[in-house]
């Protein structure tokens, strides 16, 4: 009750109406096919006469099929054209993107916020949460944004916020013992952070009793890292996928299957595998058809938990994943996946490319020699082509600014 009872006040205060979203939700998901396209339609129908009667950009459009796929760059030439002259509400400056070169300015609605939220926490959920539980966020600037308003929701919210960088052994045993004397009981964060805290947490023996459950984000979770999380902390780890600006969602059922909930946006792939997806809930700023820049690929199959959300077989990267040669020859992050799915010593990677040079990092169980890893090597030299190539083990990954781990990073001049 005293959960719910924070997150009435954070509602009341920033004008969301998170909790009845979630019951919305947690009802939407066990619905009929059916109805679930149903609502859909309704909500874009409504949204697309929002668009056409209230909106620069979109008026010459007489139908949601004629929109084209909307893009970065057509947002950001097109920014004014989009808000709706029709929403008389406060609507609330974002940024997204940095990671691929300049950053995505855009707009929310509290209306959108309270989807988001509901979102996250019912990924929580499935990872042992409760209302009112003490969930500390290991993440970068993504995440934990500064200033006395989100100081505020934090605090209303019970969120301990744990830095992401820099990462070294007194930061993380600083982590370890506050989450242990705040009493955490869910870790939400980048995915390869938590694991870097894993590591520490199974070479220093240290120990966190009150600890529910583990949720990751905004990264790749790759198997390798979710045992090496899973048996570290002794609890349940389970992935979450987001992309803010685009309104889409998914979380982690009990039976392991990831459902993108499919009531709060219109979604299609389009023929390059990418999700392209409608907020339908942001009626302030309208984005419809936007390029997520995410593979996702879809299972055909239903899911054993009852839930009729759809069900996404595996995140497989964004468009940026990309290492191009100067021939134009492309491999996709999902090639280096495969390369070292059948692996077990390495456990995460990291590919660093310019117009003469191909660097990968591996991350391994320090069990084999650097010679025993040329073979990948010699796959990635049959595939694209540069001067240099080079195999690294266990040297230190680059990060971005705001704390994520990017698997590939492209340092061609621009």
């Amino acid at each position: 009750m005293i959960g719910k009872l924070r997150l009435q006040i954070i509602d009341l205060i920033r004008g969301t109406t998170v909790l009845p979203v979630i019951a919305e939700l947690k009802k939407h998901q066990y619905l009929p096919e059916k109805e679930l396209q149903a609502i859909r339609k309704s909500r874009l129908d409504r949204l697309f006469k929002i668009a056409k009667h209230h909106t620069g950009y979109y008026a010459k459009y007489n139908s949601f099929e004629e929109v084209p796929v909307l893009t970065k760059d057509i947002i950001r030439q097109n920014t004014p054209g989009m808000v709706s002259s029709a929403y008389k509400r406060k609507l609330f400056k974002k940024q997204s993107g940095g990671s691929t070169g300049i950053p995505l300015v855009y707009y929310t609605t509290s209306e959108s916020q309270s989807y988001l939220w509901a979102s996250i926490i019912l990924s929580w959920e499935t990872a042992g949460y409760q209302f009112g539980d003490k969930v500390g966020f290991l993440a970068g600037t993504s995440l934990i944004k500064a200033g006395v308003p989100n100081r505020i929701f934090y605090t209303l919210f019970n969120i301990e916020m744990y830095p992401a960088t820099p990462l070294n052994d007194e930061v993380l045993k600083a982590h370890v013992e506050d989450m242990k004397r705040k009493k955490v009981k869910i870790i939400y964060g980048y995915a390869h952070v938590i694991n870097e805290l894993a590591d520490y947490v199974k070479t220093k023996g240290r120990y966190l009793p009150d600890l529910k459950g583990i949720v990751c984000t905004a990264e790749i979770l790759t198997d390798a890292m979710r045992k090496n999380i899973s048996d570290s902390f002794g609890v349940r780890v389970v992935n979450q996928y987001g992309c803010h600006e685009g309104g889409a969602s998914a979380f982690e059922c009990s039976q392991g299957k990831m459902h993108l909930i499919s009531s709060k946006i219109a979604y299609e792939v389009h023929t390059d595998g990418f999700l392209i997806s409608t907020d339908l809930p942001n009626e302030g700023f309208l984005m419809l058809k936007y390029d997520t820049g995410d593979m996702l690929e879809f299972s055909d199959k239903n899911c054993s938990c009852g839930r009729t959300f759809p069900v996404i077989d595996r995140v497989v990267g964004r468009t940026a994943d990309l290492v191009m040669d100067k021939d134009n020859n492309k491999l996709h992050d999902s090639f280096f996946y495969f390369l070292f799915k059948l692996e077990p010593t390495v456990k995460q990677y990291q590919v660093v490319y310019n117009e003469d040079a191909i660097t990968i990092t591996l991350k391994t169980q320090n069990t084999k020699r650097l010679e025993a890893y040329n073979q990948y090597l010699d796959q990635v030299r049959a595939q694209v082509k540069f001067k240099e190539y080079r195999m690294l083990l266990d040297e230190p990954f680059i990060l971005l600014k705001n704390g994520k781990h990017k698997q590939i990073i492209d340092n061609r001049k621009q």
